[in-house]
């Protein structure tokens, strides 16, 4: 990629519009040559965003009407060493590391496939998981009542603290009647379940008509108990999933830039001490992903 004298450059994601404010605040001063040379052709949505921004408030018709490529997730923009600076101290890399495939997960689930409305009450069982600390995450984001189990008190309340709205310890009781109390007797509309066996049947329980069960796993077993009755008379979904798309990959990548959705890291290990940091999974120690520092 080429560099010009008057843009040390900064690698950013075509689709960080935090970025893009910035770098507009930055570039305002620019002349339309220093512009042009700091931004060449094809540098993606930061260009194109910079170029209507700037066309509209100083007249740059002749760079309104040239045509970069098409929005695309590549490293393919400069910025500035203050830019830099600024995006450095908002973005942390072992945040960024933790974040991409369990929040790619629980929005393909929570949101493509299980349709996920703002407002609609929402169950995440086992807390303290990854893909289940990004379910919260992405469920108040949207706007959504979340109820968190766990068989760690502790767990609960740093869900709390993050923003579940009701906590149930799960001691081997049934607690779908207490996920019916909290909801008056009327259920969840989402579950996002990575348990399986041991929590399946207290889901299905929990559900309201029409709710969805949503699953990218099954960490107790895959040979789970059922009730196809409930099934059918309340017209439930039943949704597996792993993964995601690129574009679903792109939409929480610019949910995490715009610093809407991040992600929750427990421990940072060095290599050598990956028998600690497995032993610390093995006894349920953690709460949100463990991180590998490689520096």
């Amino acid at each position: 990629m080429p560099t010009t004298p008057s843009a040390p450059h900064l690698i950013l994601f075509a689709h960080d519009r935090w970025a893009n404010a910035k770098l507009y605040d930055a570039c305002a001063a620019l002349s339309h040559e220093q512009f042009t040379q700091t931004f060449p052709m094809g540098c993606g949505s930061i260009r194109n965003n910079l170029v209507h921004n700037l066309s509209a408030t100083r007249g740059w018709t002749d760079v309104l009407n040239e045509s970069p490529a098409r929005d695309r997730l590549v490293e393919d923009a400069y910025t500035l060493d203050q830019i830099r600076a600024t995006h450095d101290e908002i973005y942390d890399a072992f945040e960024a590391a933790a974040f991409g495939l369990t929040t790619l997960t629980a929005y393909s689930m929570m949101f493509t496939k299980g349709q996920l409305m703002p407002g609609q009450l929402v169950l995440v069982t086992g807390i303290g998981g990854g893909v289940a600390t990004s379910a919260l995450a992405l469920a108040k984001h949207r706007g959504c009542p979340v109820i968190v189990t766990s068989r760690h008190q502790w767990k609960l309340d740093k869900a709390l603290a993050l923003g579940a709205d009701h906590a149930i310890l799960d001691e081997g009781q049934d607690w779908s009647k207490e996920v019916r109390a909290i909801t008056h007797k009327r259920g969840v509309d989402m579950v996002v379940d990575s348990t399986g066996k041991a929590t399946h049947l207290h889901c299905i329980k929990s559900l309201a008509r029409g709710g969805a069960y949503v699953t990218p796993g099954c960490t107790t077993g895959p040979d789970a108990t059922t009730d196809l009755a409930r099934l059918f008379w309340n017209q439930l979904r039943l949704l597996g999933s792993t993964m995601g798309s690129n574009e679903e990959f792109r939409e929480v990548a610019a949910l995490f830039s715009a610093n809407k959705v991040g992600a929750v890291v427990d421990t940072v290990f060095k290599p050598e001490d990956a028998s600690k940091a497995w032993a610390h999974l093995e006894e349920g120690k953690q709460f949100g992903k463990l991180v590998f520092d490689w520096s």
